[in-house]
């Protein structure tokens, strides 16, 4: 878990890679403004036209743990072998306000 702030508001980062080898990223806000956000999470092989990229909305902290798990990031760790370059996944997480709610 990593803490991220971002547009003064405070965020929660995880990472789970369970015993099946299959990873879960899932962000929540824990800040206390009604903003709400999105996030993206960015694989890249190095070239732009491969690049695979998936939009989540970031779940509030007071949401039950279960249903933020199923709304997360999830692929099995062999699909991941495209974007790995030097024991590293090249992925990038963005987080966006949300102009509508």
């Amino acid at each position: 878990m990593a803490l991220i702030l971002y547009k003064d508001e405070v965020f929660l980062y995880y990472k789970l890679i369970t015993e099946d080898r299959n990873w879960h990223i899932f962000l929540q806000k824990a800040g206390i403004t009604q903003q709400h956000f999105n996030y993206s999470i960015t694989l890249s092989t190095g070239l732009p036209v491969n690049d695979s990229i998936s939009t989540f909305s970031v779940s509030d902290i007071s949401n039950q743990f279960e249903c933020i798990y199923r709304n997360s990031f999830t692929c099995a760790e062999w699909s991941l072998q495209h974007y790995i370059s030097g024991n590293e996944v090249n992925m990038t997480v963005t987080i966006e306000a949300r102009s509508w709610y």
